[in-house]
C-alpha cells in the first residue's frame, strides 16, 4: 500500500496521501491511546514525506526522534525547538520567526512550548498562527499542523486576553485548508475545547472517556453531523489502543480499529518505577543559520518594543526627578552656597543624559508618536547640563552658548536632500551605501557596515540592488565600488559619512549604555588588544551579551581566547 498511511494493520485500516491538508480530531483519556495514535499517523505523514509541524505542549513529541526502545535516534531526524530537549532554545517572541521558517524553508519540526510560563505560551502561539494564516495565503502548499493539549490553544470558553489567540486558532481550523494548512486536534477534555474548532472536524477518533462531560461534547459532534448510530454507550470499554472512527462525509466509514503501535519513542508514557529517568541526549543538528536568524529578530524586538523602552524612559526621568529635587541651598544674597557633589555622582548623571540621548534615538526610529515626551527629555538634558556647570564652576549657570558639552548633540532628522541630477531618488538605505562608497573609493563590506550601520542582511541587499542599478561594481580585490553612474546619481551635494573620531562619536550617539562602555574601553585600548575580564563594570553574562552585539555590528572582533580590539575601520577610515 505504497504511498498510505497504516493506521491499523489488524483492521486494514489506513488513510490517503491527502490527510495532510484534512481537518482530524483525535479524543480519549489519558493512558488511552490518543498520543499513540498522533505519533502513528505523524510517522505516517513524515514517511511519504509530507510537512509536519508540531506545536508541542506537554514536551513529549521529542519521542519521534528516538527509537522505540529510546536506545539509538533512529526515529526522524527533525529540528526541535525548546523544551528540555531542544536544539535551538525557543523565546517567548520568536512566534512569527518560527511561522515564516516553516513557510519559506518548508522544513518538518517540533515546536515544545512546555517549559513557557502560560502568558508566554499564548503569546508565542497568538503570534505563531497569525503569521501562519497570514504567510500560506501567499505561499500555498500542504502541511499538517498537529495542536497537543488543544483546549489550551482553542478554548470553549476564553477571557479578553485569550481573545485574539482564540481567534487565530478558529481561522487556522476553519479557513486554513484552503491555503493548504490542514490540522489535528489533540485533548482529553473535548468539552474544553471550542465546538467551533470541533465541528470542523472531518475524521474522528475516540478512545475511551469515562466523564460524563466529555461524552456530552461527542454526542454534540455526532448529531451536528447527522449520524444517528448511539455508539457512545461503547466508548468507556474501549481496550487501551482501540478507537472508534467518525467520519461521515470524507471517508464515510464508523468503525472501531486497534490502532498500531508507534515505531518511535512514546515518550509521554507513564514513567514506571524502576526506569530510567534520564532524558537520552539528542543528536546535534545543523542549525546554526536559524539561531542567528532568531537572535537577530529577538534583539530587533526587544529594541524596538515601545512598551520596555517606555518602562525605560519612565525610570530615567524619575532618576532626573531626585537629581533636579536637590537644589543648592542660597544662603544670603551676597553668597552662593554650591552643594559638594562626589565626581562619581556627576559622571553618573553625565550617563544618564546619554542613555536619554540613546533612548530618544531609538524612540525616533521606532515611533513618531514619542516625539512630545523627547522634547521633554531635550529640556531636562538642559537643566541638567547647566547645573553640572554651576557645580563644576561653583557660580550660577552660564549662558547656553557658554555651557561645557558633556554628551554629543542630539541627532536630528531631516529629509535626504533631493539629487541635483534628474531621476527618482534613491531610499535611503541605498543612498548611504552608495555615498560610503563614492567617499572612499572602494570599501570592504566590514567596513560599509562600520559606516552605515546596517546589518550583514539588509547590507547585501542594498548592494544588490545597487548593483542591479548600475551603480556600484565588485572589484577584483572583493571590494564594492561606486560606478559613474552611481556618483552621477547622487550629485553633488549628497551628505559625507563621518570619518575617524567624528566615527567614533557617531557611533557613541546611537548605543545603549552597555554596548558604549564596552566599545570605549576597546578604542581607548586600540590598537591593542583588551581583555574582556578588564571590563568590570558589568556581570559576565551581561557583558558578553554587549559584546556579541557589538561583534555583529562590525565594531569589534574577537582576537584570541578572551581578547577583543576595537575595529580598525573606526580608526582608518
Amino acid at each position: 500500500m505504497k504511498n498510505k498511511i497504516m493506521l491499523s494493520d489488524q483492521d486494514r485500516f489506513s488513510l490517503t496521501p491527502d490527510a495532510v491538508t484534512k481537518r482530524l480530531a483525535i479524543m480519549g483519556m489519558s493512558g488511552s491511546g490518543k498520543s499513540n495514535t498522533a505519533g502513528v499517523f505523524v510517522e505516517g505523514l513524515l514517511s511519504i514525506g509530507a510537512q509536519v509541524a508540531i506545536l508541542d505542549n506537554d514536551g513529549s513529541w521529542y519521542g519521534i526522534r528516538r527509537s522505540a526502545s529510546g536506545k539509538t535516534a533512529s526515529g526522524f531526524n527533525i529540528p526541535i525547538f525548546g523544551g528540555l530537549h531542544g536544539d535551538i532554545p525557543l523565546d517567548p517572541k520568536a512566534g512569527k520567526l518560527i511561522a515564516d521558517l516553516i513557510v519559506d524553508r518548508g522544513i518538518s519540526l517540533i515546536i515544545d512550548v512546555s517549559m513557557f510560563r502560560k502568558g508566554d505560551r499564548h503569546r508565542f502561539a497568538t503570534d505563531f498562527a497569525e503569521q501562519l494564516f497570514f504567510r500560506k495565503k501567499e505561499h500555498r502548499s500542504p502541511m499538517m499542523l498537529i495542536i497537543e493539549e488543544a483546549q489550551d490553544f482553542i478554548p470553549q470558553f476564553s477571557g479578553k486576553e485569550n481573545a485574539r489567540m482564540l481567534g487565530a486558532f478558529e481561522d487556522l481550523t476553519k479557513a486554513g485548508r484552503k491555503y493548504g494548512i490542514g490540522t489535528t486536534i489533540i485533548s482529553q477534555r473535548p468539552q474544553a475545547v471550542n465546538k467551533e474548532a470541533l465541528n470542523q472536524a472531518e475524521i474522528l477518533f475516540v478512545h475511551y472517556l469515562y466523564g460524563k462531560q466529555e461524552r456530552k461534547a461527542l454526542d454534540e459532534w455526532i448529531v451536528e453531523k447527522g449520524m444517528s448510530e448511539n455508539l457512545l454507550d461503547e466508548i468507556p470499554y474501549l481496550e487501551v489502543g482501540q478507537a472508534y472512527i467518525w467520519s461521515p462525509r470524507w471517508l464515510k466509514v464508523i468503525q472501531k480499529v486497534q490502532i498500531n503501535l508507534k515505531k518511535t519513542l512514546d515518550a509521554s508514557k507513564t514513567p514506571e518505577f524502576g526506569g530510567s529517568t534520564e532524558p537520552q541526549t539528542l543528536d546535534p543538528i545543523e542549525l546554526e543559520d536559524i539561531k542567528n536568524s532568531m537572535a537577530e529578530v529577538i534583539q530587533m524586538a526587544e529594541e524596538n518594543d515601545p512598551a520596555a523602552l517606555k518602562r525605560r524612559i519612565n525610570s530615567l526621568q524619575n532618576e532626573l526627578q531626585r537629581a533636579q529635587s536637590a537644589k543648592p541651598q542660597q544662603a544670603p544674597p551676597e553668597i552662593i552656597r554650591v552643594p559638594s557633589i562626589e565626581e562619581n555622582q556627576i559622571k553618573r548623571l553625565e550617563n544618564l543624559i546619554m542613555e536619554i540621548q540613546s533612548m530618544t534615538v531609538t524612540f525616533w526610529d521606532s515611533s513618531d508618536k514619542l516625539n512630545e515626551g523627547i522634547r521633554l527629555l531635550e529640556t531636562s538634558k538642559d537643566e541638567i547640563l547647566s547645573a553640572l556647570s554651576q557645580v563644576r564652576n561653583g557660580t550660577k549657570p552660564p549662558t547656553a552658548s557658554a555651557a561645557r558639552p558633556v554628551v554629543l548633540p542630539f541627532p536630528t532628522r531631516s529629509e535626504p536632500k533631493a539629487s541635483a541630477d534628474p531621476g527618482d531618488p534613491l531610499p535611503i538605505g541605498e543612498k548611504k551605501i552608495l555615498s560610503a562608497c563614492a567617499q572612499y573609493n572602494g570599501l570592504d563590506r566590514k567596513q560599509l557596515t562600520v559606516l552605515t550601520g546596517y546589518k550583514k542582511t539588509s547590507r547585501d541587499a542594498y548592494i544588490s540592488r545597487l548593483q542591479a542599478k548600475g551603480f556600484l561594481e565588485i572589484g577584483n580585490d572583493r571590494k564594492v565600488y561606486a560606478t559613474q553612474a552611481g556618483i552621477y546619481s547622487l550629485g553633488s551635494n549628497y551628505d559625507p559619512l563621518p570619518t575617524g573620531e567624528a566615527l567614533q562619536e557617531y557611533w557613541r550617539a546611537r548605543l545603549p549604555l552597555g554596548e558604549r562602555v564596552i566599545l570605549d574601553a576597546a578604542i581607548n585600548a586600540h590598537p591593542h588588544d583588551i581583555r574582556r575580564d578588564q571590563i568590570e563594570d558589568y556581570k559576565k553574562t551581561s557583558r558578553d551579551a554587549y559584546i556579541s552585539r557589538l561583534q555583529a555590528k562590525e565594531l569589534i572582533q574577537s582576537t584570541g581566547p578572551g581578547t577583543i580590539r576595537a575595529s580598525d575601520s573606526l580608526f582608518n577610515l
